[in-house]
């Protein structure tokens, strides 16, 4: 698989499957620890920390933009490892092969060693929740708490749904169609996979700087 064009496609678009429901997935259980995790268990939260809840949500979502950073310098890395430490094209199949099939393994094995821990070292509060509830012999479900919530929150959970939504068009979109900005930043990078890396992992440094400025 990922010999050809065509078959480096099916792989790509199979793994974005993959970690499309993951990521799907992860962002409101990311957030929800986050927030969970704010203050120590069984303390009382302060009003700082109802201050602060929204940091440290943010700053867990910082770990994305390392993630692209890291990742991004992989590639650069890889690439210049298996073309022999030229960056310049043309590039062989030999080194263009080993450079994507190495990118892919690496999250992978991080992906797995992430699960393990989450699933077996993290504590959780709703594993520890769900316990509880087995012992008590309840469903700790309470409808009209829900219906009071959608009726006094019903607002604020619709501006911050549609805040998320119109951030990841304008977040997403610019991913997207970085290539474009940087061909005309850089007009070399539209005949250097090198050069065009480059230039995305100088975006990459720069996104994640915005991401630590956004948490103060």
């Amino acid at each position: 698989m990922g010999t050809t064009l065509q078959g480096w496609v099916i792989c790509y678009a199979f793994a974005l499957l993959v970690y499309g429901f993951g990521v799907g997935g992860e962002y409101p259980t990311t957030a929800t620890t986050a927030v969970e995790n704010a203050i120590s268990t069984g303390r009382i939260s302060t009003r700082e920390d109802r201050l602060h809840r929204g940091r440290k949500v943010t700053m867990a979502f910082t770990m994305q933009g390392w993630g692209q950073f890291l990742n991004q310098a992989a590639l650069c890395i890889l690439l210049l490892i298996f073309h022999h430490g030229v960056g310049k094209p043309p590039y062989s199949e030999v080194s263009a092969q080993w450079t994507f099939r190495i990118s892919f393994v690496i999250p992978a094995v991080a992906t797995l060693w992430l699960a393990y821990y989450r699933w077996y070292k993290m504590p959780l509060a709703g594993r520890q929740l769900e316990a509880a509830k087995r012992r008590e012999g309840i469903t700790g479900y309470d409808y009209k708490s829900l219906k009071l919530t959608f009726t006094h929150f019903g607002p604020r959970l619709l501006a911050t749904a549609g805040g998320w939504f119109c951030n990841d068009v304008f977040f997403y979109g610019n991913k997207l169609y970085s290539s474009t900005f940087i061909k005309v930043v850089d007009p070399a990078s539209s005949t250097s996979v090198q050069t065009s890396w480059i230039w995305s992992l100088i975006n990459c440094v720069v996104e994640l700087a915005g991401y630590y400025c956004a948490c103060k």
